[in-house]
């Protein structure tokens, strides 16, 4: 007969050497995904933040992280970056066929010598074809050749280094630096911390050592799991307090012309001055940041512009029958983007006054569900960038 105390120590030593050894499978483990980050996909472990991270990209001394993989063509489909089961809407999903070139960007249909070079975020990268990009739409639109350097999570530093990187090779006529009213603004800051090794957002590519990035990963499978769970327990077990719950703070109805159409907002806009926002420090970065674009592109005989996006709250505020969370009357910072490109003479091509036009006449251009416009406002872009770019005489 095993006495109660021996049989506890057993237990408690059995339990230990248990957690003994799922601490070293997953270090071992690991390690195999940091040698071999292409295992991650196939075993479908990209749910994991740090392991889809890992999978997908690399990091990069000056933009942060560059994709791992080029010259390839992704097919998939989506119902938009903002939606979610739990907004207890029905609507369809899009298909996606989206073909990279051998430098990571979505591939031009046109051949040097290159008009227009394009340099943002996923606004510039995002389309559901290759026809359906921004740089594609405005080729079309204005007949001039286009470069598409789009790339989704860049900001300001990055579209700096891009140009500083690309445009000796490309030797494009005209440069677009396309300011997102969204987070460009935040995606300086988040660079600014990443200088000072806090990080880029959830781009935890390298910036820790060896068991930093252990311990990310470990807690990204912590919290992946448990978000499993979750969804199972309330799948097995709804609860009656998840009746009736609002499906999301940010939910809107705009009118457009006869029809009221649900949106889903994600960025809002504080009340400051133009004046106040050109005073603060991220803005004088800003500021800095197009000067030296500036520089950099007559050096090489280009002629820089900047378009300025809008953000789907600037453009529909005026048409908002109801958003609870969202700012009444936003300030739209192309006042402030306006200041400093009239300072530094540059050209500015600003949207939101055609996108507004655009909303009161019933267009819908951005998708109700996603935070990019659809293909509506990709082609009322283009074909004004197409119109400013003939007044330029381009």
């Amino acid at each position: 007969m095993v006495k109660p105390r021996t049989g506890l120590r057993r237990l408690s030593l059995q339990a230990l050497l248990a957690l003994a050894a799922a601490a070293i499978a997953s270090l071992v483990l690991f390690s195999i995904f940091e040698l071999f980050p292409g295992l991650i996909q196939p075993l479908r472990l990209e749910g994991i933040r740090y392991l889809g991270m890992r999978s997908r990209y690399v990091s990069d001394p000056e933009l942060v992280f560059v994709p791992r993989r080029t010259d390839f063509v992704f097919r998939g489909r989506t119902k938009g970056d903002l939606y979610a089961p739990g907004l207890d809407v029905d609507i369809p999903w899009r298909e996606v066929e989206a073909s990279y070139n051998d430098l990571g960007f979505r591939t031009n249909s046109a051949e040097p010598p290159y008009r227009v070079m394009l340099i943002g975020d996923s606004y510039v990268e995002i389309g559901n074809t290759d026809q359906d990009t921004l740089s594609e739409r405005l080729r079309a639109a204005s007949g001039l050749s286009t470069f598409n350097l789009g790339r989704g999570w860049y900001g300001p530093y990055q579209y700096v280094e891009l140009f500083r990187r690309f445009a000796p090779e490309v030797r494009p006529t005209h440069a677009v630096f396309c300011f997102f009213a969204g987070n460009d603004i935040e995606d300086l800051l988040e660079y600014d911390g990443w200088r000072r090794g806090e990080g880029y957002y959830d781009f935890d590519l390298g910036e820790a050592d060896f068991l930093g990035r252990y311990r990310i990963a470990l807690g990204d499978a912590g919290r992946f799991l448990g978000t499993k769970a979750h969804r199972l327990r309330r799948r097995l077990m709804p609860s009656d307090r998840d009746e009736g719950r609002p499906a999301h703070p940010r939910l809107a109805e705009v009118q457009l012309g006869n029809e009221t159409v649900p949106i889903r907002i994600r960025y809002e806009d504080g009340h400051a001055t133009a004046d106040r926002l050109n005073a603060s420090e991220e803005w004088r970065r800003l500021r800095s940041l197009l000067d030296e674009f500036q520089d950099l592109a007559l050096e090489q005989r280009i002629r820089p512009l900047v378009l300025y996006i809008p953000t789907k709250l600037q453009v529909y505020e005026p048409f908002l029958l109801d958003a609870t969370g969202a700012a009444k009357d936003p300030v739209a910072p192309n006042e402030a983007l306006s200041g400093i490109a009239a300072g530094l003479d540059l050209e500015l091509i600003d949207l939101l006054p055609v996108f507004r036009s655009a909303a009161a006449a019933g267009e819908l251009l951005y998708h109700p569900y996603d935070t990019h416009w659809n293909g509506t406002g990709r082609q009322r872009a283009a074909e004004h960038m197409a119109a400013r770019l003939r007044e330029l005489g381009s």
